[in-house]
């Protein structure tokens, strides 16, 4: 009786994709965002200024603000406990908080109506001072009570000539709002 010749290729291809395809619908409940899409927060900048202030006539450089890699993302910070920070599942900002929080402070210095030229490091702008932005907190805490979320910001901010910088002072703003544990829309108003 004569041996018909096998198919090694054939067969080991088709051995890989059907591997394949069982490994990737095993896991598709590890992959983020599979089923579910995350909602997006945008946060807005100052648009509403006090009248009667003079303009100015210098260049502001705002540069890329500093934050730590837990806030160097675009998804939306919770401290559970003073000493652990995770995120909100399914919910991110529009864009990773130091692009965001620089582009808020470009666009608020703009809306003021009140500086001759304002921008970001790429835009080839000769400033006369420079502003830099340190990203200390941008989060909701949970720990005070479980079942409200306060959102946090927290920014230090430099302001100086060129390379002789100093300190103009920090702030940490604590938004008035306060939202229930998964509501996801009293954070961004919150903060926003």
């Amino acid at each position: 009786m004569a041996m018909k010749p096998v198919d090694l290729i054939g067969r080991r291809k088709a051995l890989i994709g059907l591997g394949g395809g069982v490994l990737i619908a095993g896991c598709d409940s590890l992959l983020l965002g599979v089923d579910k899409a995350p909602r997006l927060y945008n946060l807005t900048p100052k648009s509403t200024f006090p009248a009667g202030r003079p303009p100015v006539d210098w260049q502001l450089l705002v540069e890329m603000p500093y934050a730590s890699a837990s806030l160097n993302i675009a998804r939306i910070g919770l401290m559970p406990e003073p000493t652990r920070f995770d995120y909100y599942a399914l919910a991110n900002l529009t864009d990773r908080a130091p692009l965001m929080v620089q582009g808020l402070v470009v666009e608020s210095f703009e809306n003021s109506g009140r500086i001759v030229a304002i921008g970001r490091e790429t835009g080839g702008l000769k400033p006369d001072f420079d502003l830099k932005i340190l990203i200390r907190k941008l989060q909701a805490e949970a720990f005070h009570d479980l079942t409200r979320h306060q959102p946090r910001v927290g920014l230090s901010v430099k302001f100086g000539r060129n390379a002789e910088k100093f300190n103009c002072g920090g702030c940490d703003l604590q938004a008035p709002g306060i939202c229930l544990a998964g509501n996801h829309d009293g954070y961004r108003s919150g903060l926003g």
